[in-house]
């Protein structure tokens, strides 16, 4: 007997489940995960005010604060996965691939949590797919691995010259060295959509690999983009990336969100967390499905205890206390956080289109070309570059305001909350 599925037991759904089970013991917790074997193997960067809302549980935050950083997915997830069991959430290797199927052979459970990521079956089946999405960048995303301890360039001193010498904008992501002795590293390179509609046969489950023949598909100024890269790292960090890791792939950078997060059907409550909610690109998903799934779990436990959230209105001039469901509130908190990551999303693009057109300007000044002439820059060019950055910087400033900035400008939490308790509902 399950009062609650959860379907999909990445890192939000597991984190979720875990506070759910935090706030309300008595919770029986079934999660659903199609994959036997984790699907994905990076390095991401948690915010330690992802963390904020999370259950106050000394054992819990002794376990999470080494997470806070740079962290593998695989560790991650096997702490979270851990856990979870530990606190008694049974977790199933089960494909869902519709929802009424699901409620046939579930009938018992009261609410059910897609967080099933991106492509959601439950968002699909339940909330009709329908959401706002918006292309922002092309993206060809190399990942791949060196051995022994790496760094990324430094952004006052080091990059300013492989900038000068590529065709295009490119971002480096340089992991943690793992038990096996090698640091993963992730490139992005911006290209334009020409450019991306000759790999987006390269997915993340059917890369490119650094070989003749799939460097034969790819725009020959994106693999030359490629090359120089890797050589600067190789002659600034002396990297000896290991054979074979080179895996090239297509990336679309969206923001989107889904109308509704939070529905009934099926006699059931249904709502969506993490990915299946709304996404943004540059590295942020992963910490907004951690902030929204606290906060579901707190409402959930909210909702199933009889307890109902109070908000202050007013129309006129004339206030009053109103009274809204749980989930209603986790709704708006949902609605909310996703148009103001929207808002940086956008503000963090034109940085970096305004910094692409900057450095190619910077090129057309110096005369520096690219195709066969890979001159060292002189310094009043890489002087022009920091100048230049600098003022790019300053557009992308507001983007990259801390969470906790974030929190306390658009207040997120609502102060006004005042649940009242009645008999739980649940047992």
């Amino acid at each position: 007997m399950s009062d609650i599925i959860v379907v999909g037991a990445g890192p939000v759904g597991l984190w979720t489940a875990i506070q759910l089970k935090l706030h309300y013991p008595a919770l029986q917790i079934l999660m659903l995960e199609k994959h036997a074997k984790y699907q994905r193997s990076h390095t991401v960067k948690i915010d330690e005010t992802s963390f904020k809302e999370s259950h106050s549980n000394p054992e819990f935050q002794k376990l999470i604060a080494p997470l806070v950083g740079l962290v593998s997915t695989n560790v991650l997830e096997q702490t979270l996965k851990n856990y979870a069991l530990k606190l008694g959430i049974e977790i199933r290797n089960e494909a869902v691939t519709s929802c009424q199927a699901l409620v046939e052979k579930y009938p018992e459970a009261k609410i059910v949590i897609g967080a099933d990521g991106s492509h959601s079956v439950v968002r699909k089946d339940i909330f009709e797919d329908k959401k706002n999405n918006k292309d922002l960048q092309y993206v060809a995303e190399i990942k791949y691995e060196v051995e022994g301890d790496s760094q990324p360039f430094s952004i006052w001193s080091q990059i300013y010259d492989p900038l000068l010498k590529v065709n295009h904008l490119v971002t480096e992501h340089v992991g943690k060295q793992n038990q096996n002795g090698k640091t993963p590293v992730t490139l992005r390179v911006f290209v334009d959509q020409n450019t991306f509609n000759g790999i987006t046969q390269a997915t993340f489950k059917d890369p490119y690999y650094w070989t003749k023949e799939d460097k034969n598909k790819m725009d020959p100024k994106l693999v030359q983009t490629i090359e120089i890269w890797l050589k600067e790292r190789e002659k600034t960090f002396k990297d000896k990336i290991v054979k074979n890791s080179i895996k090239i792939s297509s990336l679309k950078l969206n923001a989107y969100h889904s109308e509704k997060v939070v529905d009934q059907k099926y006699n059931k409550q249904w709502v969506l967390v993490g990915d299946a909610a709304f996404g943004v690109p540059y590295f942020r998903s992963l910490n907004n499905g951690l902030l929204c799934g606290s906060k579901l779990a707190e409402k959930i436990s909210a909702f199933l205890q009889g307890q109902f959230d109070e908000t202050q209105t007013s129309v006129l001039g004339f206030r009053w206390t109103k009274k809204i469901s749980p989930l209603g509130s986790y709704s708006t908190f949902v609605s909310e956080l996703a148009k103001y990551e929207k808002w940086i999303a956008a503000l963090k693009t034109e940085g970096i289109n305004v910094l692409s057109t900057q450095l190619s300007m910077v090129k057309t000044l110096l005369g520096i070309g690219i195709i066969g002439k890979q001159e060292e820059a002189s310094v009043p060019g890489r002087m022009m570059v920091v100048g230049l950055t600098a003022i790019a910087g300053a557009c992308l400033y507001s983007a990259m305001l801390s969470t906790k900035d974030k929190d306390e400008k658009k207040n997120f939490k609502t102060k006004t909350e005042t649940p009242s308790s009645t008999k739980p509902k649940c047992k």
